[in-house]
C-alpha cells in the first residue's frame, strides 16, 4: 500500500503493483483514439479520496493484518497524514515531495 509505505523499498514495491494498471489504461486510450491525438490530464484528488472509510478500529486491524505493521505505527501513520483541509493537504503535487515516488511516469 502506498499511502502507508515507510521505506523506499516499500513505496517502490507499492508503485510495482500500480504500475501495469497505469499501462493497461495508457494503452486502451491509445488504443481507443486510434492514431488521434491524445492528452492526458493528471488529475491531482485529495489523499482522503484513497482512504477507507468506516470504523477506524476496524481498518486499523485490517492494515495490521494487511501490511504487519503494528497499531501503533499505522495511527502513528494516520496522524502524520492527516489533514484539516483535503483539498489543500497530501494532494498528489505535495504527497510526492514528501514521499518521493514521481517515479511511476517514467516506465510507461
Amino acid at each position: 500500500m502506498m499511502i502507508m509505505a515507510v521505506t523506499p523499498e516499500q513505496r517502490k514495491a507499492a508503485l510495482d503493483l500500480l504500475l501495469p494498471y497505469q499501462r493497461s489504461d495508457f494503452e486502451g486510450i491509445f488504443r481507443a483514439m486510434d492514431g488521434l491525438p491524445v492528452t492526458i490530464r493528471l488529475l491531482d484528488p485529495p489523499l482522503h479520496e484513497f482512504l477507507p472509510e468506516g470504523d477506524l478500529e476496524h481498518i486499523v486491524r485490517e492494515l495490521t493484518s494487511d501490511t504487519g505493521m503494528k497499531e501503533e505505527e499505522i495511527f502513528s501513520r494516520i496522524e502524520k497524514l492527516s489533514e484539516v483541509n483535503p483539498m489543500l493537504g497530501f494532494r498528489g503535487c505535495r504527497f510526492d515531495p514528501s514521499h518521493d515516488v514521481c517515479v511511476l511516469t517514467d516506465k510507461l
